[in-house]
């Protein structure tokens, strides 16, 4: 849960500066982004719904090279103190997820 709003987190602040910058062509990138976005969580929801409901996170990784470029074209307006902290939250938070919570689950018998 803290993850995920490490990453609301990340997502409010990229709308925010965008938004403040009055840069059309930045703009059109994250709207373009925000709707591809939600193309691909769609046909993953719906892929996932119709295959006896095997949820799939590796159909979102598409996400990520999406990010990385709307981040390219807006590295000017950000700052990267704040969005180097953001992404270091979220990668301690994982971390910190899979330690304490995937390998605990492992069986000890081995």
């Amino acid at each position: 849960m803290l993850i995920g709003a490490a990453y609301a987190l990340l997502f409010v602040y990229i709308v925010w500066t965008v938004s403040r910058s009055k840069d059309g062509n930045a703009g059109l990138i994250l709207l373009l982004m925000l709707i591809f976005s939600g193309l691909t969580i769609a046909a993953s929801v719906y892929h996932s719904w119709t295959n006896d409901f095997q949820a799939q996170g590796r159909y979102l990784f598409p996400i990520l090279g999406m990010l990385g470029i709307c981040l390219e074209s807006v590295r000017r307006y950000l700052n990267p103190g704040i969005v180097l902290g953001i992404v270091a939250s979220c990668f301690a938070l994982a971390v910190y997820s899979f330690v304490f919570t995937a390998l605990w689950q492992i069986p000890k018998g081995y």
